[in-house]
């Protein structure tokens, strides 16, 4: 039996694959980039057309907030706008550092 957890999992991750199946500008342009890398880090998965540790379909599985769940997982989970604005500053100063 699915977990509560689970369950609102399968339908977020089915939910925002049908919005990008039919009008992708609707999600964030960051969704959509993790998503694409989710996919290319777990091609087992998405070849298999499904998880080979947890059993989600693949490629709805990708848009879900949580990361893979394997010990060494393929994927971690969503970042939040919070992360990505940390990710960039960190690049502008590693830029910065090796500009002087």
């Amino acid at each position: 039996m699915a977990t509560n957890k689970q369950i609102v999992d399968y339908i977020e991750g089915t939910v925002r694959q049908f919005i990008y199946n039919r009008w992708p500008r609707l999600l964030k342009s960051t969704l959509i980039k993790e998503y694409e890398e989710r996919k290319d880090k777990a091609q087992d998965c998405l070849m298999n057309g499904e998880c080979l540790h947890c059993g989600c379909k693949t490629p709805d599985v990708f848009f879900t907030t949580r990361g893979c769940l394997k010990d060494e997982p393929c994927y971690t989970e969503l970042k939040t706008p919070r992360s990505w604005i940390l990710k960039l500053l960190l690049i502008i100063l590693n830029v910065v550092r090796k500009q002087k």
